[in-house]
């Protein structure tokens, strides 16, 4: 799958985001915070865990705890796609963390437009082209 890249031209301050889409909505994730990119693979589920936890996988001889970013957000489960991934997180010092997402859109330089957004698990927006992106808050979803 090629990545398509868009970077803004206005000066502002801007930062580099994968760009993911959860049903209707458009999400950045900084990429400071992303180590890979998979696709759906076997899960093995967890008993006991919460429901938007679908379970653990093997990558690289690591264990990931892999979750479900529209369950975590209280929308709608889905099934999984071609396009559905899993967008690998580095969480701080505590290791990795997959959420799947519908599908990768791309990379994107976004201005940041609004902090503080008051929308949980979104730190703010930021602009592509004439789309705002809801800027995912990591730390909240990893429930750091």
């Amino acid at each position: 799958m090629k990545l398509k890249t868009h970077v803004p031209a206005n000066g502002k301050k801007a930062k580099q985001h994968l760009l993911v889409a959860c049903g209707s909505e458009r999400y950045g994730i900084d990429i400071v915070c992303v180590d890979n990119v998979v696709r759906i693979t076997d899960i093995a589920r967890v008993p006991g865990a919460q429901p938007y936890y679908k379970g653990i996988l093997h990558l690289r001889g690591e264990v990931v705890a892999v979750m479900s970013l529209r369950l975590r957000m209280k929308l709608e489960d889905a099934l999984f796609t071609d396009d559905s991934r899993i967008v690998i997180l580095k969480i701080g010092d505590s290791g990795s963390l997959g959420i799947i997402v519908d599908r990768v859109d791309g990379m994107a330089v976004l201005t940041e437009e609004e902090k503080g957004y008051q929308r949980e698990f979104v730190t703010g927006t930021g602009q592509y082209g004439e789309e705002q992106i809801f800027l995912l808050d990591i730390k909240a979803i990893a429930g750091a």
